[in-house]
């Protein structure tokens, strides 16, 4: 049975993001610039603005992913960026940007 932690978070040269941590996934999403519709959008809600930030990699080949959880599905392209999570720094960490929510559970977190 997953469990799910919250935490506060950001990547490198942007604001603060709350983040969900899927304890049942190896998954790591951001909900992005590319999102533009939907969950992600609603107000108080903050996207990952990948052209802001001076660290952010596009990889080599680039991927659109697709993830279906129990409670929803998510999809977007591949991104590379430092991820920092309290004191702890990780570099080139590739994530998730995600574009499309669908699911109940994405109007709750």
């Amino acid at each position: 049975n997953a469990t799910s932690k919250h935490s506060v978070c950001h990547m490198q040269s942007q604001v603060t993001e709350f983040v969900v941590f899927d304890t049942g996934s190896t998954n790591l999403w951001m909900a992005s610039d590319y999102c533009t519709e939907g969950p992600c959008t609603k107000p108080g809600r903050s996207r990952f603005n990948h052209t802001m930030s001076t660290s952010f990699i596009e990889p080599d080949s680039q991927h659109t992913l697709h993830v279906e959880f129990g409670t929803g599905k998510l999809s977007g392209l591949l991104g590379i960026d430092n991820f920092h999570v309290g004191p702890f720094t990780v570099k080139r960490q590739a994530f998730g940007m995600i574009e499309h929510q669908d699911g109940p559970v994405f109007e709750r977190v």
